[in-house]
């Protein structure tokens, strides 16, 4: 269970709080989008509960985990073991093969090297990228490269996967694949949470949260 509690944001350079007093709960295994235009803190609220970023005041726990309080050390323990980020624009090492870019989260987490093979192997399966497993990322499409970066998400087995506009850079037939990829995700049981400005995309969540200014101004579930 993620508890938000009071959550706010302010950026020194900006004239207003990016998230001003959010109060939020979201259940294990829930798929839920978060919606809004450019600036309402969507991704500020990503960024938050994936301890990318530290609040400026409130609080939220996972788990009873405080991430508010935390160390560094724990924080970073925190993304490594609970969270799976994908973001608009991929974030793959282009001279890296799709083996070693998904490779890269089991090296940070200290998996024992002997596992790393089958568990790729297993998560390329599951995006349809076997075949491109020798492949430089550099040499992708744009589908391929977010599918990439879902597998490597999805290496270390996390509880929790949150999706930046993963959608953004990508036409419609390849923006489905990667809407109908989370919802299985989902069904097999991990929560996702979704930031996205699309509406046709939200409607893949069971929950619909809309932001403005900083603040959830309606729910839809």
């Amino acid at each position: 269970m993620i508890i938000i509690e009071q959550l706010t944001k302010v950026y020194d350079s900006a004239d207003r709080a990016a998230l001003d007093g959010v109060d939020l709960k979201i259940r294990d295994g829930e798929f839920v989008s978060i919606v809004g235009k450019s600036g309402s803190g969507k991704s500020t609220l990503l960024h938050l509960i994936g301890a990318i970023e530290k609040p400026t005041s409130g609080k939220i726990t996972v788990d009873d985990f405080d991430l508010t309080t935390a160390s560094d050390n724990d924080l970073s323990d925190y993304r490594g073991r609970k969270t799976g980020f994908v973001f608009q624009s991929f974030h793959l090492e282009p001279n890296f093969t799709v083996y070693d870019n998904i490779r890269l989260p089991l090296l940070i987490a200290g998996i024992p090297y002997g596992e790393h093979k089958e568990r790729i192997e297993k998560i390329l399966e599951k995006v349809d990228l076997s075949q491109k497993i020798n492949d430089k990322a550099s040499k992708l499409s744009g589908g391929e490269k977010q599918r990439c970066a879902i597998a490597r998400a999805l290496v270390c087995d996390p509880p929790l996967i949150l999706a930046d506009e993963p959608c953004g850079n990508l036409d419609s037939e390849n923006s489905l694949k990667i809407m109908n990829l989370l919802k299985s995700i989902n069904e097999e049981g991990k929560g996702v949470i979704l930031i996205t400005h699309d509406k046709e995309a939200a409607r893949y969540a069971k929950r619909i949260i809309e932001l403005k200014d900083g603040r959830i101004i309606n729910e839809i579930s």
